[in-house]
């Protein structure tokens, strides 16, 4: 059987190609960020105080399929932040609205505009710091 289920392109996902920090409690998936883009999430990480250390960025790569099955398996996780893509995109297939914490047990799943976007947009980022200000990362 697994003979056959390898040739079936669907079935042939790889694992995100990532170094996983051993017990990060905010993950950030995005796009391969322009300077700005970088600089924009430095300053949001440092505003909400969250530990570099703890903090783990994914750069999804564009029309892959990847498998983030590794997010279940790391229990201090508290928050999967997706910029610019809808959690389906990464293979959560739950009910989510942009900017709507949604609880994806362990963590909570939250996704918003691309990150030019939401750098650019006062409105945006304002909305994203009320939301995420509700999450103990205790």
């Amino acid at each position: 059987m697994k003979e056959f289920l390898a040739t079936v392109k669907h079935y042939r996902v790889p694992d995100l190609v990532q170094d996983w920090l051993e017990s990060p409690k905010v993950v950030l998936v995005h796009k391969k960020p322009a300077p700005d883009e970088q600089a924009f999430l430095e300053k949001m990480t440092a505003a909400f105080q969250w530990k570099p250390e703890e903090i783990l960025q994914v750069h999804h790569p564009a029309e892959t399929a990847v498998n983030y099955q590794l997010l279940w398996a790391k229990p201090a996780l508290k928050l999967v932040l997706l910029f610019g893509m809808p959690p389906a995109e990464i293979g959560i297939h739950i009910q989510a609205r942009p900017y709507q914490l949604a609880p994806c047990h362990p963590f909570h799943l939250y996704f918003v505009d691309s990150l030019d976007q939401v750098a650019r947009s006062r409105e945006m980022k304002a909305k994203l710091w009320n939301d995420l200000q509700k999450i103990d990362l205790g």
